[in-house]
């Protein structure tokens, strides 16, 4: 028999015997007597499972969804000074992921479902020792780091293992080292990593813990209530398909690229930039990159593309004061925005002054952000996401990836690190940067990470005719004119 038939029969029979218990309980009270019963049955057999024998059901939803399509996350970070002991960082991780119980778990798939099974601290340390490798290749700068990463990307982690690696190159220069750690996304997303390195520091500081919204009671309050209609809000927001143009065309021999920018402090951006035109980081980032698009655009004869879209992902986290508080996990939505910047190419708009080109783009940016925030439908949407998913079969979530991996193919990151250096094995953080992938995606993926008063974005592209690295070109143009032009 076919395997994948093998598989899609496993799993329907699977799907029938819970339907079957189910309806065995409605057959003997009614059936939201029935239904209420069978989901506190289901909720104590994992209890005891996590309770006592230490097997944790991975969330359903955007972990079990994220495991299943392959997504990755890749963080590197350069430290100040190199790293002297490889084995520190192996102790590191050791010694202060005690409460962190998917860092010190193998992944399997049982009954449609993943789940975390803890290793004895034995077994965690050997498979932390496969986990750790050296970087063999010699780098000239960090985007000779940054293309290492894109064309050596680890597409299959073996599932009976912990989920991440840890790649170091202690002799990146001759003061720093650098160290990169690529995970599942399935494990967590990219705010959830950023509260584990600060997680993993022998000295717990909650002001180091990345950027999270703080809400009024009353935004609050209209949050949860949100929640209610979660499933209708959740359906009504599916992503569109994306436009195409001649910028958006599928090339599959183009290899994997990441790109990075420039250094730029974030306080010289908030003095000489932000202040001046009345904007956030966010704004900034976001309108500089809508007008190096139409640069780009120009430069390589593209007539046909004026709309900046993709999927922005929010983090929906709640802020974290204590070191056992924090869990990896998946805690965000993707929100879809569309911004047309056809007026941009105008020649009314070219014969403008740039800060005047600047504040149109700025213009089109700001009603996106703020209904993003006045709307804040994020939290119903990845309830009803949990609530869908369980009750789905197995053979319809595998369906539904498809679907899940439109926000992949035109996404846009933006995340607050730390504000002060980390230890990464025994060295301190310099700089840090993140990127993602899905295997067998095209895809135009815009990140951006402050950290240690640095900011830097990224453009990493897959199988599309983009050129990230003439488009960072344009976007470092824009950043230096608005510098400059103070």
């Amino acid at each position: 028999m076919h395997p994948s038939i093998e598989s899609y029969l496993k799993s329907a029979s699977i799907t029938l015997f819970k339907i079957l218990i189910c309806c065995l309980f409605i057959s003997q009270t009614s059936i939201i007597q029935g239904v209420l019963i069978y989901l506190l049955f289901d909720q104590t057999i994992h209890w005891y499972l996590e309770k006592y024998l230490n097997i944790i059901k991975v969330q359903e939803g955007e972990d079990n969804i994220f495991y299943r399509a392959n997504l990755m996350t890749v963080y590197h970070v350069i430290t100040k000074t190199k790293i002297k002991d490889l084995n520190s960082i192996k102790m590191q991780i050791i010694r202060n992921t005690q409460g962190i119980p998917e860092m010190r778990s193998k992944l399997v798939k049982v009954f449609n479902n993943f789940y975390y099974i803890k290793l004895s601290d034995e077994e965690f340390e050997q498979h932390l020792d496969r986990a750790i490798s050296q970087i063999p290749e010699d780098f000239e700068n960090e985007q000779a780091l940054i293309d290492y990463i894109a064309n050596h990307q680890i597409r299959d982690l073996p599932r009976e293992s912990i989920q991440y690696r840890v790649m170091v190159k202690q002799d990146f220069n001759s003061n720093q080292s650098a160290v990169v750690f690529a995970f599942y996304h399935g494990l967590t997303d990219g705010v959830g990593f950023l509260n584990l390195l600060c997680a993993l520091q022998d000295e717990f500081d909650s002001k180091n813990l990345p950027f999270v919204r703080q809400r009024s009671l009353n935004e609050s309050i209209r949050r949860y209530i949100t929640c209610i209609f979660g499933i209708f809000i959740y359906l009504k927001n599916q992503p569109q398909k994306y436009q195409d143009s001649q910028l958006c065309q599928i090339v599959m021999s183009n290899k994997p690229k990441i790109t990075i920018s420039k250094d730029m402090r974030v306080d010289q951006l908030k003095q000489n930039i932000c202040r001046r035109f009345g904007c956030s980081i966010n704004d900034l980032l976001t309108a500089a990159s809508i007008i190096a698009m139409r640069d780009y655009c120009l430069a390589n004869n593209i007539t046909d593309h004026s709309l900046f879209q993709g999927m922005i992902a929010v983090n929906q986290r709640p802020s974290v004061l204590k070191k056992q508080d924090i869990r990896l996990y998946n805690n965000l939505c993707a929100s879809q925005y569309k911004i047309n910047f056809a007026n941009l190419l105008s020649s009314k708009s070219m014969n403008l002054s740039f800060d005047q080109q600047f504040k149109e783009a700025l213009s089109l940016v700001k009603d996106q952000f703020y209904a993003l925030k006045t709307q804040d439908t994020g939290l119903s949407e990845i309830i009803a996401l949990k609530i869908i998913a369980y009750f789905l079969p197995d053979i319809v979530i595998e369906k539904m990836i498809d679907q899940s991996l439109i926000p992949v193919r035109k996404a846009w990151s933006n995340l607050n690190g730390s504000p002060k250096p980390l230890i990464i094995g025994d060295a301190y953080s310099d700089k840090m940067m993140f990127s993602s992938y899905a295997d067998l995606i095209d895809n135009m993926i815009f990140n951006s990470l402050s950290h240690n008063g640095y900011l830097r974005m990224s453009l990493g592209t897959q199988y599309s005719n983009l050129d990230s690295k003439s488009f960072m070109v344009c976007f470092d143009t824009i950043i230096d004119k608005l510098s400059s032009s103070n």
